[in-house]
């Protein structure tokens, strides 16, 4: 399984902007320091203050900054605006089923856990977290805690 382009370009943006709260920042500025085609950019920023996470400014000092409060946007938050909801079409709030074994199915069964620990992890990933660039053993401990709260919690 692969992330599309366009969402890694999402939330590089969207991180980029939140590591720059408070200030307006141009397309241009955006485009070069994420490192994304200005054209791509424009559509991204479009879905991106469409879903009410960004606003736009105009005018001569205008550009692009992100809203408040922002601390809790999920990578599982911006993930859904560009990618399938579910990781098999079965999973699907229809479960369309070429074998009508929804349920019944070892191959469905085991998508379902794999969904539940990927929107899990996503959930407990936010923008906040990663602009504190945390090393590989802080996110491991991160993506470890948030198993446990969820373990308790059932």
């Amino acid at each position: 399984m692969q992330i599309k382009i366009t969402t890694d370009y999402t939330i590089r943006t969207l991180l980029y902007l939140y590591l720059k709260r408070g200030q307006v920042i141009t397309s241009e500025e955006i485009a070069e320091s994420v490192r994304i085609p200005f054209n791509y950019l424009c559509k991204i920023t479009r879905q991106l203050k469409k879903a009410g996470y960004i606003k736009a400014i105009q005018g001569r000092f205008g550009g692009y900054q992100i809203k408040e409060p922002a601390d809790g946007i999920s990578l599982y938050d911006v993930i859904r605006l560009t990618e399938p909801e579910k990781i098999n079409r079965c999973l699907e709030e229809d479960h369309r089923c070429s074998r009508n074994a929804y349920g019944l199915c070892t191959v469905s069964r085991f998508y379902e856990m794999v969904q539940s620990d990927w929107d899990r992890r996503l959930k407990s990933m936010t923008l906040k977290v990663l602009a504190s660039d945390p090393d590989r053993e802080e996110l491991q401990r991160i993506l470890e805690d948030s198993r446990e709260v969820q373990e308790r919690s059932r």
